[in-house]
This record gives structure tokens, sequence and C-alpha cells, in this order.
């Protein structure tokens, strides 16, 4: 801001480079804004990266815990000492962790 102000300040002074001067400001202005824009494409670029690695992480950790579960449902064979009240018991706590999963 200083520099365009003193740029300004020349210009308004009828410098005997006024022509010059004010071509560079040009220059200086339309390479901030060319620096801004790249500099806000990055950002986005970035925030689309955090997004996807996120989702990944996600999805990582919704694999790990399916698979930790997938012996619960394999198994074709009921132990002898589990009753009918221990498996429902048993499916309510796996649905109540479902739940709980999907809602994370």
């Amino acid at each position: 801001q200083a520099f365009d102000d003193y740029g300004k300040e020349l210009l308004e002074g009828k410098h005997y480079a006024c022509p010059e001067i004010a071509e560079k400001l040009d220059e200086i202005n339309n390479a901030r804004i060319d620096l801004n824009k790249a500099w806000q494409d990055r950002k986005d670029i970035m925030d689309q990266s955090l997004e996807a690695e996120l989702f990944k992480r996600d999805c990582n950790q919704a694999e790990n815990w399916m698979g930790a579960r997938e012996s619960f449902l394999s198994a074709d064979e009921v132990d002898a000492g589990d009753n009918v009240e221990s498996l429902i018991k048993k499916h309510e706590d796996f649905d109540k962790a479902i739940s709980i999963q999907e809602a994370k």
C-alpha cells in the first residue's frame, strides 16, 4: 500500500517520469491480482486434498471396524452354551454398534 501511495504521490506531483510510473503501477497491480488468484487456486486445491485425505481416513476406519465384526457375522455355528436370549442380546448389541458407526 505504501508503494502505491508513493507512486500516486509522484503522479500527482507531475513527476517527469509520470508515464513510466503509471505503467509500473499498473504492472504491479496486475501482478498482485495474478498472485492473489494463484494463491486462491492453490488454496482450493489444498482444501480439496484435505477433504480427500479425511475421506480416505474415514473409509479406512470403517473398513477396519467392519473387518473386526465380520467374524460375528460369518459364524455359522452356535456355541452349545449360548441360549436364544444371549444370541438376541448379541444381535441387539451388534445393531447398536452399527448405528453408532453410521453416526460417525
